[in-house]
């Protein structure tokens, strides 16, 4: 599969998700969606499936205290969620399988990581991903952030998590394992996405750099840099991290032998003021320093120009870019497209929605 048709699926499938909980379009939900719940015998698994009937949902009870339920999207989807316990960990996850599936046909998988005070509940809910795949066929997971850490934020910003085998990030990995080991999921290893909003945004940056041979490509939407940040200070979410071409290069290197260019789909507001504009620039200048040195011979287009500052919020116009198109949303928000294509086409690709807030 080309790096253009990995972009272009990758779009397709998280352009949904900033539509949703950005206000680019102007639905809204105000029912709920009744869930019928078994227990398997094991305790570390809760079966769940949609009937449609307007009600509302429950919520699941862990050793580490309760996750909130979140408003189900009134589109009954008749497939069906399971949840899990990540291996050695109390990290929740929730598997959705839609109901046309087949053992018998290889599928894609795609991993969605929630932003801070959120849980797997509440983001399954306001992306609409049980809808997308129940109509596009693909296995969707959505791990939920340990209730004990702070705000339940993926820790990005851990240096333990920036590394290949430590932290959330090796949590995060092994719950790619064990969906695609579990036996009742026929996964096409060719297409393995992740992409998250906010924290989830900035754990996905980090998934690219510390595991490229698990996913195909990834989404970013209003996160940051690879290692933008080594603590919880919240100051590299207004100033940005250091020197994309700085962290670019510490992210080929957390690749080490399994280094590779990773296709990369961006998204951030110019409206954003909890994780400025300026670490959506970071995003892509990074990885187009990152793939460049996975990948050198590649003919990369790194050429980044113009873009926002931590004191100009709305900032100049990005220049270098191999094309850039524009658009708009009815009754939404306008936006600009840059892409940067190597030899095989699309590799990094950056939505920039004009006023668009943050996520929180």
């Amino acid at each position: 599969m080309s790096a253009q048709q990995e972009l272009s699926k990758k779009r397709d499938r998280f352009y949904l998700v900033s539509h949703t909980r950005t206000g680019l379009t102007t639905k809204t939900t105000t029912t709920t969606t009744t869930t019928k719940t078994t227990t398997t015998p094991s305790p570390t698994t809760t079966t769940t499936t949609n009937t449609g009937t307007p009600t509302s949902a429950t919520s699941t009870t862990t050793a580490t205290g309760t996750i909130p339920s979140a408003t189900v999207h009134p589109t009954a989807t008749p497939g069906t969620w399971q949840t899990f316990t990540a291996s050695g960990s109390s990290v929740q996850y929730k598997v959705y399988t839609p109901s046309k599936y087949s053992s018998s046909q290889k599928v894609p998988l795609i991993m969605m990581l929630h932003g801070c005070t959120q849980n797997m509940n509440i983001f399954s809910d306001s992306t609409q991903y049980a809808g997308l795949a129940e109509a596009q066929n693909f296995i969707v997971v959505f791990p939920s952030q340990s209730t004990s850490v702070a705000n339940s934020c993926w820790k990005w910003y851990d240096p333990t998590s920036q590394k290949r085998g430590g932290g959330d990030a090796a949590v995060l990995a092994g719950i790619i394992t064990s969906v695609k080991g579990n036996g009742k999921w026929n996964i096409d290893n060719s297409r393995v996405y992740v992409g998250g909003l906010s924290a989830g945004a900035a754990m996905a940056a980090v998934m690219g750099a510390t595991y490229p041979d698990y996913f195909t490509a990834i989404a970013v939407g209003s996160g940051l840099e690879y290692g933008a940040g080594t603590s919880a200070s919240t100051l590299s979410l207004t100033q940005g991290g250091p020197a994309p071409a700085t962290q670019g290069q510490a992210a080929f290197n957390a690749m080490g032998s399994y280094a590779r260019s990773v296709p990369v789909l961006v998204f951030h507001g110019t409206g954003d003021y909890t994780v400025y504009p300026l670490n959506g620039d970071q995003v892509v200048e990074q990885y187009l320093v990152t793939d460049n040195l996975a990948a050198p011979n590649s003919g990369l287009n790194t050429a980044f120009g113009g873009g926002a500052s931590s004191t100009d919020h709305g900032g100049q116009d990005i220049t270098g870019s191999t094309s850039k198109s524009s658009g708009s949303v009815s009754g939404g928000y306008t936006y600009t497209v840059y892409t940067w294509n190597d030899n095989a086409g699309a590799r990094v690709q950056y939505y920039k929605i004009d006023t668009m807030v943050g996520f929180g």
